[in-house]
């Protein structure tokens, strides 16, 4: 199973986003719950690397796990991105769960 945890701050913001696990869906290379949980985290961190405000803490230890801290945010726009940000993965992630509940487990947190 997949597990992610996934924190805001008290404003809504995305502080951090760990994923860990497989989902065991299917064979690798054909898992579908992977590539979706996948393509969600890694674009996310993506477009927040590819902000020039943003301080961004990375981990990629080995496969099947992704750890992202937002290490400094300060201005409006910033903080309006991060709130757009964790609410995409928010619903997105839920959505998946919400179809595949066996392979794909979140918990949430308020930092």
């Amino acid at each position: 199973m997949i597990q992610v945890r996934l924190a805001k701050t008290k404003r809504g913001s995305l502080r951090y986003c760990s994923s860990s696990g497989h989902a065991f869906f299917a064979r690798k290379g054909s898992d579908i719950v992977c590539a979706a949980v996948s393509t969600l985290l890694r674009t996310t961190l993506l477009l927040l690397q590819e902000k020039k405000d943003l301080e961004v803490e990375v981990s990629l230890q080995k496969r099947g796990e992704l750890f992202f801290k937002i290490i400094n945010a300060e201005d409006e726009a910033s903080l309006d991105f991060l709130q757009f940000a964790y609410a995409f993965l928010e619903k997105g992630l839920q959505s998946i769960e919400k179809d595949y509940p066996k392979h794909l487990s979140i918990a949430f947190f308020i930092e």
